[in-house]
């Protein structure tokens, strides 16, 4: 069964995550001072695993497996209004590799919080995807996935991941610390490479 934090990450590319454990944190753990990205503000959309649609062609409302959703910049990060549902959310995106000439990372960790979400409701908890911006910024094409416990841990456990397990399956994995989520990003990269080009956004249009 989806919740709605899952779908908030799902929606920015794979729409079908099932029951995975996705990786989470008990608070946001991504300042404002951290996030330096540039995406082109407008209409996007995410395009998930076997969608041939093309969003040029398509629109929002179509019967089309696009979703699609406005991107605009925000004091301390990105925020995406889902079309589909109306679910408002933030997103801040942090560098998780080095920084080229430009000053942007080839690769980040995007923490996705629901805005509106009431204190202790779940879908105030953070979710993550590892993105992977494509072409020059303003970035109008990102690769986005979003990081389950099993990729975040393929190459085993991460400190400052705490684990809950049951019956040897990993139900839940909280991030407690920025560096935790930069290794759990990097090790989730690597583990999805192999349907990381299926995990897909685009600009539309302003």
């Amino acid at each position: 069964m989806k919740h709605a934090r899952v779908r908030l990450a799902a929606v920015a590319c794979l729409l079908s995550l099932g029951a995975c454990a996705m990786l989470t944190a008990e608070a946001p753990l991504i300042a404002a001072s951290d996030t330096r990205f540039a995406l082109e503000p407008g209409l996007w959309a995410a395009k998930p695993p076997n969608c041939e649609d093309d969003p040029i062609v398509a629109s929002p409302g179509s019967n089309t497996c696009l979703s699609w959703m406005r991107v605009e910049a925000a004091p301390d990060g990105w925020t995406l209004d889902f079309l589909s549902d109306k679910e408002r959310a933030l997103v801040k995106l942090a560098p998780a590799s080095a920084a080229n000439d430009e000053g942007f990372a080839s690769l980040y960790i995007g923490e996705i919080v629901s805005l509106g979400a009431a204190p202790g409701d779940e879908r105030a908890q953070p979710s993550y995807l590892a993105v992977t911006p494509e072409g020059p910024a303003p970035f109008r094409r990102l690769v986005a996935v979003p990081i389950s416990c099993a990729d975040a841990l393929s190459d085993g456990p991460i400190e400052g991941i705490a684990v809950t397990s049951q019956h040897d399956r990993v139900t839940a994995c909280v991030a407690r610390s920025r560096e935790a989520l930069r290794a759990a990003t990097r090790a989730a990269t690597i583990a999805s490479l192999p349907t990381r080009g299926e995990a897909q956004m685009e600009f539309v249009r302003p």
